[in-house]
This record gives structure tokens, C-alpha cells and sequence, in this order.
């Protein structure tokens, strides 16, 4: 632990000076706007992941038998985004028999198993004087991720991509929108070939105690639950770390994923104060989303069927629970009863719901030809129509 971080200060260093000093010409090239916010974002960055390294120390000592928790059979949902990856997370964590996830508070502001026993007694406190500093937390909350509702809703309370766990080692993808420098961010969009073995051992063996500490506070005898896309390229890594995993992929055609992603992608963008140089943004743009279907099409088939799954998206929103089910019992899961009822809710809930997500593939500049040239051997493997009607 102690060289990842030290590898960990002068990547953070290094991310800070190709933002000041050698942005010129780059998707992250310095304007006001970004130079504002980057004066506020890294010192934040750095105070916060200097917090969460003390308390990471404080773990080894007063909770060293998190190292001995066993990490068994966890499940990854991978696949590129907006293939319906966080509905499925979130059917799963319904099933808190079994599983455990991390919430995004959890991810940002309490990584550490110090730093969740401390929130943990607040909590309590605040319960116990009638809960009115989570009520304001949470007010807070609505009001900060507003402007996502219709896009992608995101809460500190609700699970999150736990590839974001990665952020004290500066390893992490969602980084990429911060610093926007393809010299820097490359290797993590094709994790397993690109990155050096070194760091491929070092950054899994991070994420590993990061999964540990997770079950030491909610229970060694859950399965852990991820959900990633980013992992879509690291699966190689995953299953060296963990040889029994499971893993989920969810698939869509490109033709539906790309433009949603596209929307998204651009409001993080312009949220970032990022240069939008279109034709290099892209290309950058279209080489991730392209990693990110190509990592489980080269990996999976060399799997064992009882390891894997592939969960097509049309499938998945028309009927969840028996998506849900078909993947238990190929895993050789056994549905409880309370999870039953979950399911069938969450399935009365889906068929009332209505995306009010509106996006096109045209106002990003991306058409029907281009991205079938780029994303030809997708269309063939999944043998999706490649017609835009068909689709």
C-alpha cells in the first residue's frame, strides 16, 4: 500500500501540471472557465484524498481483520454505458440477503472503514435527536443532483460505480473527465493490454482492500456487487484477483447507445469546463465507447458458461424478473421469496416509467455510417440489426 501511494501523489501531481502547463491544443486546454474550477477541484482533491490515505493508516491499525475478510463469488455488471447497467444494479442490490454494494456517499466520502464507523455514530446521534441533519442532507442532496434527474439520476444514498473507488490512486476512468489528456487516460480505456503488469497488480490489489473493508462493515457472509462499465477493460485483471467471480454484461446496440452516451458524456463536458474540440472529442469519444464493447467480447467467450452472462437490453426492460431469475439460476442462485416482491415491483414500476432523456445522433456529429464502419465487429458479434430502422 505504502508505494501505491507514493505512486498515487505523483500521478496526482503530474495530472495537475499537464493541466496548468501542458494543456495547449488538448481537450483539457486551459480557459477561464476550467481554470476556475480547477483552482477549486484540486486542492479539494488533494485535502480529501490526503484525509481518506490518514484514515486508510488508521485501518491497518485499529481494523486489521478486514485484510482476512474473504471475497467470495462477487458479481461484476460490466458493459458499455447506458446498456441498462445501472437498472440492473439496482434490481440487484434489491436483494440484500445476498448482496452488498457500495453507494456513492460510501465511494466519496467514506471509503474508509474509519471514515464509515464515523458516519455511522453521527447518524445515530442524529436519529436519536430526531433525524433532522439527514432530512437537510438529503434536501442537499436532491438539489445538487437535480440536474441529472432526466439524464442519469445519481444520489449520495443510492449505489454507484464503484470504479470510482479507485480515485485515492488517480487510477480511476471517471478521472477522464477532469483531466482530459489521452497520454495520461489511455491505458485505463484498455486496462488489461495497455497497462503496465505492474500496475495492473497494484491497482487491483487496492481495489481488493477496498472490497474487503466494504464487507467488514456491512458482512463478511454477503457477496460484494459491482457495477462499472470502466471494469468492461479490466477483466483479465478482475478474475486474476478474484478467480470466482461473476460477471454480467449488458449489451445494446450502438445505435441506441452511442447518442445517449454522447448527451451524457457532453454534460459532464461542459460541467468540466472542457475544450470541445469536435472532431478530436470524437474520435476520443468513439475509441472509448469501441473499448468498452470490445473488452467483454474478447474476454467472455474464454470464460466458463457458469462464470458469465450476457444480458441484451431490449430483454432486460421488458421483463426484469425474469432476466433476473434466468441469471440466478444460471449461476445457480436460489431467489428468496422477499426478492420475489421486489422484482415484481420493480417490474410494475418500470412499465409505467418513460425516459424523458431526448437526445439524437446527429447533433453530436456522428451518423448511422460512421458509426457503423467504427463499430462493425460489435454489430457482427451481438448481430445486431444494421439497419437504422431495423434498430
Amino acid at each position: 500500500m505504502f508505494r501505491i501511494f507514493l505512486q498515487s501523489y505523483a500521478r496526482f501531481a503530474r495530472l495537475v501540471f499537464y493541466s496548468f502547463f501542458r494543456s495547449r491544443g488538448t481537450l483539457g486546454e486551459l480557459g477561464l472557465r476550467r481554470f476556475v474550477l480547477l483552482c477549486f477541484v484540486v486542492p479539494l482533491l488533494f485535502v480529501s484524498q490526503s484525509v481518506h490515505w490518514l484514515c486508510f493508516l488508521a485501518d491497518e491499525i485499529l481494523f486489521s481483520a478486514y485484510r482476512k475478510v474473504k471475497v467470495r463469488e462477487p458479481l461484476f455488471i460490466v458493459g458499455v454505458p447506458r446498456s441498462g447497467t445501472t437498472f440492473f444494479h439496482r434490481l440487484l442490490s434489491g436483494d440484500e440477503g445476498r448482496f452488498t454494494t457500495m453507494t456513492l456517499g460510501e465511494i466519496y466520502l467514506a471509503p474508509s472503514i474509519l471514515e464509515r464507523r464515523i458516519f455511522q455514530g453521527l447518524g445515530r446521534v442524529d436519529a436519536a435527536l430526531g433525524g433532522f441533519g439527514r432530512a437537510a442532507v438529503e434536501s442537499l442532496d436532491r438539489r445538487f443532483f437535480r440536474n441529472l434527474r432526466n439524464l442519469h439520476p445519481q444520489s449520495l444514498f443510492l449505489p454507484d460505480e464503484d470504479d470510482q473507488v479507485l480515485f485515492p490512486t488517480f487510477h480511476s476512468a471517471s478521472l477522464a473527465l477532469l483531466f482530459p489528456f489521452e497520454s495520461e487516460m489511455a491505458h485505463l480505456m484498455r486496462f488489461d493490454e495497455a497497462a503496465r503488469p505492474a500496475l495492473r497488480r497494484d491497482v487491483m490489489f487496492f481495489y481488493r482492500r477496498m472490497v474487503q473493508r466494504h464487507l467488514y462493515v456491512h458482512g463478511p457472509d454477503k457477496r460484494y456487487l459491482s457495477k462499472s462499465p470502466a471494469f468492461s477493460v479490466k477483466l483479465r485483471s478482475i478474475r486474476e484477483t478474484f478467480p470466482d467471480v461473476r460477471v454480467v454484461c449488458n449489451v445494446r446496440s450502438p445505435y441506441e447507445c452511442i447518442p445517449s452516451m454522447a448527451s451524457l458524456g457532453k454534460f459532464y463536458w461542459d460541467t468540466f469546463g472542457n475544450r470541445l474540440y469536435e472532431h478530436e472529442y470524437r474520435r476520443q469519444f468513439l475509441e472509448i465507447s469501441h473499448s468498452f464493447y470490445q473488452g467483454p467480447m474478447r474476454v467472455l467467450p474464454e470464460w466458463p458458461e457458469d462464470q458469465c452472462a450476457v444480458l441484451p437490453y431490449a430483454e432486460l426492460v421488458a421483463q426484469p424478473r425474469a432476466c433476473v431469475e434466468a441469471i440466478y439460476a444460471r449461476f445457480g442462485w436460489p431467489v428468496s421469496g422477499e426478492f420475489r416482491e421486489f422484482l415484481a415491483g420493480q417490474e410494475r414500476r418500470e412499465q409505467r416509467y418513460k425516459s424523458k432523456h431526448v437526445y439524437s445522433m446527429e447533433e453530436h456529429g456522428i451518423s448511422h455510417a460512421l458509426l457503423l464502419d467504427h463499430m462493425r465487429d460489435v454489430f457482427d458479434f451481438y448481430g445486431f440489426p444494421t439497419h437504422p430502422d431495423a434498430a
